[in-house]
């Protein structure tokens, strides 16, 4: 069945999620803090009847935190990254190593 994006920034607000739905490039963004501080993003994909979800770590300058493709423990990381989507039903860990984006990606 499929979905709009006003239909999903409805639920948001209705959820007291301030959130920015960006017509011209179908996606919706809002950021979340806690512990660790995160920004979220919503994109339609195939007419809305499917959609993608990924979040991303933001470092204390609020900028998309990274890991360096040369980092000590890279390979530690990416062991464990692989571990937790071995052992995780729902979205995946995903790494690219060209720019070091790390994220949490969900497709359904």
């Amino acid at each position: 069945m499929a979905v709009t994006l006003k239909e999903i920034s409805e639920w948001l607000k209705n959820d007291d999620t301030k959130h920015k739905p960006n017509e011209e490039k179908d996606l919706i963004y809002f950021g979340a803090h806690g512990d660790v501080q995160t920004a979220h993003f919503i994109k339609l994909i195939e007419d809305g009847n499917i959609f993608q979800y990924e979040i991303q770590m933001m470092d204390e300058e609020q900028n998309m935190f990274e890991i360096d493709k040369n980092h000590q423990y890279i390979q530690t990381i990416l062991e464990y990254l692989l571990y937790k989507n071995y052992n995780t039903k729902f979205g995946c860990w995903e790494y690219d190593y060209t720019d070091g984006d790390l994220k949490y990606g969900v497709v359904t």
